[in-house]
């Protein structure tokens, strides 16, 4: 008959210790999941002005701030060295039409410089309808919304108060949907 074998004390210890940063890593990626589930609140930035960037795509007369005075706005902002805003465009591209049912003006504006605006057509053209205007040199626009990552999508209500932004178009539609609704000029 043998005897069970005696753990010692430190490997007891290290087994603990070893449970208790499982538990703690498990309890950060919970806390992390469960974060990403609810809106952030939003800073209350009102629609920048369009009027300082360098050009457009996609449109005949570059668009002016009156052109969105009183108007649901979506401004997306991104760029063509971006992966993520790559992924996310033919998810906007496929959405667009809703948002023009709805009455809904979207933009999109890249801070790339008026020099890169060969490459931001080009990528432009790229993207099966991808038909919404979209300015260059747009780096005031993203100041003036305090964007630190791209892709960066804006909703702004008729008065220019932003009622949402986000990273990914799902969130986008849901914003849409909570906040213009049915509504259709």
């Amino acid at each position: 008959m043998s005897l069970p074998a005696l753990r010692s004390p430190h490997s007891a210890r290290r087994g603990q210790a070893s449970t208790l940063l499982l538990i703690a890593i498990i309890a950060v990626a919970v806390y992390f999941i469960v974060r990403s589930q609810f809106p952030r609140p939003v800073p209350m930035e009102p629609l920048p002005s369009v009027d300082t960037v360098a050009g457009w795509h996609n449109v005949v007369v570059p668009i002016v701030d009156a052109d969105l005075a009183g108007k649901w706005v979506v401004i997306d902002c991104w760029a063509t060295w971006c992966p993520p805003c790559r992924a996310e465009m033919p998810r906007l591209a496929e959405f667009a039409p809703e948002l023009a049912e709805r009455g809904v003006v979207l933009i999109g504006v890249t801070s790339e410089a008026a020099a890169d605006a060969a490459t931001v057509v080009e990528y432009v053209d790229s993207v099966e309808a991808f038909d919404w205007p979209v300015a260059y040199g747009g780096q005031g626009v993203f100041d003036d919304l305090g964007v630190k990552m791209i892709p960066s999508l804006h909703l702004f209500a008729p008065d220019g108060q932003q009622l949402w932004n986000g990273h990914e178009v799902s969130g986008l539609r849901d914003a849409i949907a909570k906040h213009v609704g049915e509504h259709v000029e």
